[in-house]
Formats: C-alpha cells, structure tokens, sequence
C-alpha cells in the first residue's frame, strides 16, 4: 500500500516517520506527510485551558490560565512561570528566554521573564485598548 493515499483510504497506521512533537526543519518532503491518529497522545496533565504549546530544546512550553505559561516536566506536570495573565491567548519566545504572552481577558500583552517576574507590557495604542471591543 502506498503511504502517499489519503488517510481514509489506509487499512492500517503507517510507521511512523518522525517524531511527533519533534520540530520540522526545511527540506522535509511534506508531499510524503501522512497523518494518523497512532502519530497523536497526550503529554501534559493539570493543565488549565493550555492553548498554545511550544516545543523548544529545554521542554515544551504550554500556555495555562493560572497565569501565563508552564513547563511540562518529564511526567507530564506543569511548573507555571509567572502570574496575572488569567486567560493566555498564545505566546512566543524571545532569544533571551523570556515570553510575550497575548491576554485575551484583559487585552494586554505580558512579558514573563526566564525566572517567572510578570510584567504588563501594553494594554493600548493611542489611548484604545488592544483588546476587541
């Protein structure tokens, strides 16, 4: 059977072909790509609303509304870096290890430093909220 059908036409998983939480680098054949559902798990546990996941050398980064994000140890359980952000919305990462984290409750970016300090980077533009109104 050709691993190139469309996954409905499969009678049976392929092999798995690359980790699936292992990060694609340039020059992958995604003409090859077949998803299936033995390719997906869970990892984390304890969790609140995670939304946003990052998988960077150091662990994978979730968001969680206890207050920005957590790292997810090697048994699944969160370590929460920083506090007041209540509902994370996504996040990126910046060179020096800290996050810019989009609040979709307060409609402000946070800054979390690599040791866990909060900080509200900016809530307008012009005197009007970032947020949807």
């Amino acid at each position: 059977m050709s691993d190139t059908k469309a996954f409905e036409e499969l009678t049976e998983p392929p092999p798995p072909r690359f980790s699936p939480i292992a990060p694609l680098t340039q020059g992958f054949d995604y003409s090859r790509l077949c998803v299936h559902t033995n390719n997906f798990g869970t990892i984390g546990k304890n969790l609140s609303r995670p939304e946003c996941v990052l998988y960077e050398a150091d662990g994978i980064w979730i968001s969680d509304s206890r207050g920005g994000v957590a790292r997810l140890g090697d048994d699944g359980s969160p370590t929460l870096l920083g506090s007041g952000n209540q509902v994370p919305n996504g996040f990126s990462r910046q060179s020096n290890g800290s996050f810019i984290v989009a609040g979709l409750e307060d409609g402000a970016l946070h800054s979390i430093a690599p040791g866990g300090t909060a900080i509200r980077l900016l809530d307008a533009i012009d005197g009007k909220p970032l947020g949807a109104q």
